[in-house]
């Protein structure tokens, strides 16, 4: 850490236990700042000509430091104090900002766009009004500095003393909507949900993109290298870093403009900037984060293994829930985000313009999935492919819950034991490709067991085939085969039932679904015709299924 001292303004370096008690200015920087060559190789004399008032901050900063009780002999200031063209030292600054700041003495807020603060009521709302309007509370940098420094002293233009972080506290909280109880003491920040602690620099600024994730290290606890050139990427790689660090899930309770939610309908589960948290102010942690969900970032996206109160419930059709374990102020309902399923166990964000409260969320999928880390506007428009040749049971499902027999689709099974059933559509996902297997198991109306409707599409140029698989009471596999695909039926009469009114016709066609196409599954008992004996065929012997 590189100090200046406050008699001779020369820069010294120190390391490690050895740094002295020292001042620190925080301010918004002008066009023409003090730099650390500058401040190297220019005579006081040349600063002060040259240099003018951005160096009389400089100065002012170091009297100020001496007048302090007790006197203070070193100062630093980020424009001068830091070799910028060194990307190492750079690094290792920004990463140590938060922690430089929560060790300062006594930290100087220089307002140059505030005026005196006059006397009487009235003249004291119109100077509060100010005081909000000023530059220092838009910028991003100036967060961490306010919520780390444990002593704030306000200066105005014409540097006049205007309060302390404590005099102040009320005013600043209303302002920048930080709790109370974090600006006395910045280690609570830690009880703060994620999610609110972004709403803070929802409204803020910085002059580099990347500069909006890297001032916001310190106000989660993190650690990362700079990368300027990666704009957004660098709040992509925030939030990564953040979610390693802790399980609490008000990370994903952001949301974008409404119109921009309707523009574009698949998001990842990553905000790109923190002005999407801005309603995120009264957002509350519903418990302790370390027994949510456990969160891992992998190549496929954020994989969450699901906990006893976490999973997903099922959401209006073809939507599930996310529970995100947090609330608003006041409020005792989980918030909750809408996925939407692409392939097996794999998400994506939509309707990312509102988030879903509920008092009761009944947990249905309990499997571990994955979710995008963030969807271009151009791959949302892709994304629809995904159900590309998938198998629609909508129809089959809808004939068994009508039928008089009692035939029911096992759908418990079928969710917790297979990834690529969207359960929301009824639609068996096959990644976008034309090969694969699925089934659908039921109870037949007739006899004990458990039926499986399977569909082969790898077979006869991508046509589907269908055919049964039987599992008796002790769980051993029968066959009935298959369907001839010049017809697209199969008829199957159930075991040891002769009687052609208890047979089931499956049919396979193509079908359009949200603009894609997909294999269309239908089933039906057949009534008093009879049907012709080719179109089934009974196997008696015992098969591995």
């Amino acid at each position: 850490m590189r100090l200046i001292n406050t008699d001779t303004l020369m820069l010294r370096e120190f390391t490690g236990s050895n740094v002295p008690p020292y001042a620190i200015l925080s301010h918004t920087w002008d066009h023409d700042e003090v730099t650390f060559q500058e401040m190297n190789q220019l005579s006081l004399a040349e600063l002060r000509q040259k240099k003018g008032r951005s160096f009389d901050k400089i100065e002012t900063t170091c009297r100020l430091a001496q007048q302090h009780s007790p006197g203070l002999q070193w100062a630093w200031v980020d424009t001068c104090c830091i070799d910028k063209t060194s990307s190492a030292e750079l690094t290792e600054a920004i990463n140590s900002m938060f922690a430089w700041y929560s060790m300062s003495a006594v930290c100087y807020v220089y307002l140059f766009d505030l005026g005196s603060n006059p006397i009487g009521d009235a003249a004291q709302d119109t100077w509060l009004k100010h005081l909000a309007k000023c530059r220092w509370f838009l910028r991003g940098w100036t967060l961490q500095e306010l919520i780390a420094s444990p002593a704030i002293d306000f200066f105005n233009s014409d540097w006049v003393h205007q309060g302390t972080k404590m005099s102040l506290k009320k005013e600043l909280a209303e302002i920048t909507k930080i709790d109370e109880t974090v600006l006395n003491n910045s280690s609570f920040l830690s009880e703060v949900s994620v999610a609110q602690r972004m709403s803070w620099a929802a409204h803020r600024k910085t002059t580099r993109i990347e500069d909006m994730a890297y001032c916001l290290l310190g106000i989660f606890n993190v650690q990362m290298p700079l990368l300027y050139g990666e704009a957004e990427k660098s709040f992509i790689r925030l939030q990564e870093e953040i979610i390693r660090e802790t399980n609490d899930l008000s990370l994903f309770a952001w949301k974008v403009d409404w119109a921009e939610g309707l523009a574009q309908p698949y998001w990842g589960i990553l905000a790109s900037c923190p002005k999407y948290f801005a309603d995120c102010s009264d957002i509350e942690l519903w418990g302790d984060p370390m027994h949510n969900n456990e969160c891992v970032w992998t190549s496929k996206g954020l994989r969450m293994t699901p906990v006893p109160d976490g999973g997903l419930s099922f959401g209006q059709r073809p939507t599930y829930l996310l529970s995100l374990q947090c609330h608003r102020r006041g409020k005792k309902y989980h918030l909750s985000i809408y996925l939407e399923q692409l392939g097996c166990d794999l998400y994506v964000r939509v309707k990312a313009n509102t988030l879903r409260g509920d008092g009761d969320l009944s947990i249905r999928r309990s499997r571990i999935m994955y979710i995008r880390k963030t969807v271009s506007p151009l791959e949302s428009s892709l994304l629809p492919i995904s159900i590309t040749h998938a198998v629609d049971f909508t129809a089959v499902i809808n004939t068994l819950m009508t039928l008089e027999s009692g035939c029911h689709y096992l759908d418990d099974e079928i969710i917790n034991n297979e990834g690529y059933w969207d359960h929301q559509r009824s639609l068996w996902l096959m990644q976008g490709g034309r090969n694969g297997r699925c089934s659908l198991p039921f109870k037949p109306p007739l006899g004990s067991g458990t039926w499986k409707l399977w569909v082969n599409c790898d077979v006869y140029d991508s046509k589907p085939m269908a055919y049964f698989t039987i599992l008796s009471e002790q769980g051993k596999p029968y066959r009935i085969d298959v369907f001839s695909p010049e017809d697209n039926l199969l008829v199957v009469r159930y075991p040891y039932v002769t009687d052609i009114k208890n047979a089931l016709t499956v049919s396979v066609a193509g079908g359009i679904r949200d603009g894609q196409p997909v294999y269309v599954i239908s089933i039906n008992q057949v009534g008093a015709v009879e049907t012709p004996r080719k179109k089934w065929t009974w196997r008696g012997t015992r098969t591995d299924g």
